[in-house]
């Protein structure tokens, strides 16, 4: 079943298990039973939108791709100025998106 295919739930359920959470490690992070994570990944109850969120964080994931408008599980992880630059590197890469960035160095100061 591809990403298109899944309900929420079972997009939950799927990223989840990445993360290596069963459901009662999952309620517990979130403050929830386990019968409420059950039945989120069953449909049975909707998800509300701050929840949503909620489970994004808990799971390391986006709310995009809980939603299904993204197939990747993993929210990419931004943490240095070389994670910057290749992320950079790979807007280049997207038709149609044009940038320039543009470096000088300041001039000569006491301060420098």
């Amino acid at each position: 079943m591809n990403n298109e295919e899944m309900t929420i739930g079972q997009r939950v359920r799927k990223a989840r298990k990445e993360k290596g959470y069963n459901q009662t490690e999952l309620a517990n992070t979130l403050g929830k039973s386990l019968r409420t994570i059950q039945k989120y990944e069953n449909g049975e109850i909707e998800i509300s939108i701050s929840m949503l969120n909620e489970l994004a964080k808990a799971l390391n994931t986006t709310t995009t791709y809980l939603l299904g408008y993204k197939t990747e599980t993993v929210k990419p992880q931004i943490t240095t100025f070389a994670d910057v630059a290749v992320m950079l590197f790979e807007l280049e890469k997207v038709a149609g998106l044009k940038f320039d960035i543009n470096v000088k160095r300041p001039p000569r100061d006491d301060k420098w």
